[in-house]
């Protein structure tokens, strides 16, 4: 089984997919992380990847798009994959199609006030990725690793702005075309987490 994971920013999708590679042993393939990690291995695009890292915008969908092929096609892996935010929007959903079948689409839902609050108090382990809130963690020290927390260069409301817009215009399209399959089930973000988890057991277990 092929996962997608998809929502607005900061909406606990690196939550979800912790579950479900715990729990169901699916690869997790986090695209922002992937192309993080592609800019520090200095890749062919690892220039352009950068510059769109750094204005919080959507990269050119075919060049993402092949990053992924050539990511899975390396560790020679297509099934039991969990997609993190990928596709983000219909060209590279069509690429997609071309070779992986997605079975299931998980999309989380947050209205805005609520995304701000937690964009802005977000804060990311630089030795591990875990991510944490400046709330809960004052003391910037992670409770895995003991890692330094800091906040993302792009987690600002400048590039919040931009991504939600392309959030809207990009990735909403690919949300409603894949409910056309009738694969996509829609949750709160505001959902108690272990209830989150639950819906999300649920629906795995029906598919088999």
């Amino acid at each position: 089984m092929n996962i997608v994971l998809l929502g607005p920013p900061a909406s606990g999708k690196g939550t979800i997919s912790e579950f479900l590679t715990s729990n169901y042993n699916f690869l997790h393939v986090s695209m922002g992380d992937l192309l993080r990690q592609y800019v520090i291995d200095e890749g062919e695009y690892s220039d352009l990847v950068k510059q769109s890292i750094l204005k919080g915008e959507i990269l050119q969908e075919d060049i993402a798009s092949q990053i992924l092929k050539d990511y899975l096609t390396k560790i020679n892996k297509f099934d039991n994959i969990l997609l993190d935010g990928f596709p983000r929007g219909m060209i590279s959903k069509k690429i997609l199609d071309d070779f992986m079948i997605i079975d299931l689409v998980i999309v989380l839902e947050l209205n805005l006030s609520d995304i701000k609050k937690r964009i802005l108090n977000r804060l990311r382990c630089t030795k591990c990725g875990k991510v944490y809130s400046i709330i809960t963690h004052p003391n910037l020290i992670c409770d895995e690793c003991h890692g330094k927390l800091e906040k993302r260069v792009d987690d600002n409301l400048q590039v919040l702005e931009k991504r939600m817009m392309e959030f809207q215009e990009k990735t909403v399209p690919v949300i409603e075309s894949y409910e056309r399959k009738k694969i996509v089930v829609k949750i709160n973000a505001k959902t108690k987490i272990n209830e989150i988890f639950q819906i999300i057991s649920e629906t795995i277990e029906k598919m088999g």
